[in-house]
């Protein structure tokens, strides 16, 4: 197991852990067409990327990577694909096409939203698309991070080169 201390927020349902090592942050991918239910004016991916900027941004993480989950793959591809939604609902400026043919464009869009919040270039952020029910994808991808954290770790402490 990943030692870690969890902690959410109370507007929006994003969750996040701190690990040794790296942050990981968990957004729902299919909220580009909500709002909060506490503040119906604001955009839940919007509010998502909001916070994953305070995050990035926050003194006790400078120098740490970030893991980011984009949650509940199946819900977005089921909204695009058969409901026809669309990401301009959240992103006005998504200069793409949209619809059934095109989710991979439009995930890729979002996920390049959440990635341009770091301001700092030093620091990894490892984006996975998930479906948390699937349990198997969730463990292999849980199994990967600890890999990476122990790797990075054992670079920072010069155990071994870059």
């Amino acid at each position: 197991p990943i030692p870690c201390v969890p902690w959410q927020s109370q507007t929006s349902g994003q969750y996040q852990r701190r690990v040794h090592g790296a942050v990981i942050f968990v957004a729902p991918l299919s909220a580009f067409d909500q709002t909060l239910f506490e503040d119906d004016s604001i955009n839940r991916m919007h509010e998502s990327l909001r916070l994953f900027g305070e995050v990035l941004n926050l003194e006790t993480f400078k120098n740490t990577d970030m893991i980011l989950f984009l949650n509940k793959n199946d819900i977005f591809i089921k909204k695009i694909k058969e409901e026809g939604g669309k990401i301009t609902t959240a992103f006005k400026d998504y200069p793409g096409k949209t619809g059934p043919d095109f989710v991979d464009e439009q995930y890729a869009y979002i996920k390049k939203k959440f990635k341009s919040q770091n301001t700092d270039k030093s620091r990894q952020i490892y984006v996975h698309k998930t479906t948390a029910t699937d349990t198997k994808i969730i463990s292999q991808i849980f199994n990967d991070v600890q890999t990476m954290i122990v790797q990075n770790s054992l670079k920072r402490a010069g155990l071994i080169a870059y």
